[in-house]
């Protein structure tokens, strides 16, 4: 996860960064008359909005792991990372991006459900007083 994010962060930087000096390098004529319009939307608001929107999952997924269960946080990001791919499904850049958190995520939650239910299972065997079924 805190790889996810910071390798997301850092691509959001360098693309913004990119975008924000060739739009310098080259006359605001030129951007205008080839459809840079869409080009500035991104570099002045798009891409620092998404910024903003990236490091506020992150903070989310930080209180989840901090004030909920593992697996419910687990859930959250993997619900939030499909619809973020199929709301950006115009692109293919983004949904395959984000097939690796979303396997990753998967498979972290099954093993989480299937060691915590293997638990509970062991500890009702033992007949143990803390067990949560």
């Amino acid at each position: 996860m805190l790889i996810q994010f910071h390798l997301a962060a850092i691509g959001h930087i360098v693309v913004w960064l990119i975008m924000f000096f060739e739009l310098m390098q080259h006359p605001f004529e030129e951007w205008n008359s080839a459809g840079g319009g869409l080009l500035i939307v991104f570099v002045f608001p798009g891409i620092p909005i998404s910024f903003g929107i990236l490091v506020a999952v992150y903070i989310l997924f930080r209180w989840l792991l901090a004030y909920a269960d593992f697996g419910f946080a687990l859930a959250i990001m993997i619900s939030l990372n499909v619809l973020h791919a199929l709301l950006m499904s115009f692109t293919i850049f983004v949904p395959a991006r984000l097939a690796i958190p979303i396997v990753l995520y998967s498979f972290a939650l099954y093993h989480y459900r299937t060691t915590w239910l293997c638990a509970q299972i062991q500890a009702r065997e033992n007949k143990d007083p803390t067990y949560v079924w």
